[in-house]
């Protein structure tokens, strides 16, 4: 909706979680990312998910984080 709100007709939006929506099947389907916009639960990022952001490499991570240890830890 705000993507078309704001005329943005290049650009593709998956929300869910990212262990079930980013992994290296969508990558390989779908080409690497230019920017990953994350907003992990306060228990931090899982694992699998801070492996399969380092392997897409994106141009650009966006990390929104309610707790700053945990974001450190992640960011590691």
């Amino acid at each position: 909706m705000n993507a078309q709100l704001n005329n943005l007709d290049n650009t593709l939006f998956y929300a869910g979680d990212m262990k079930d929506i980013l992994n290296r099947e969508f990558i390989e389907k779908h080409g690497t990312p230019d920017v990953i916009i994350t907003d992990p639960p306060r228990a931090g990022m899982h694992t699998d998910v801070i492996d399969t952001i380092l392997f897409a490499s994106p141009q650009r991570i966006v990390y929104v984080s309610c707790n700053p240890a945990t974001q450190a830890r992640d960011l590691q």
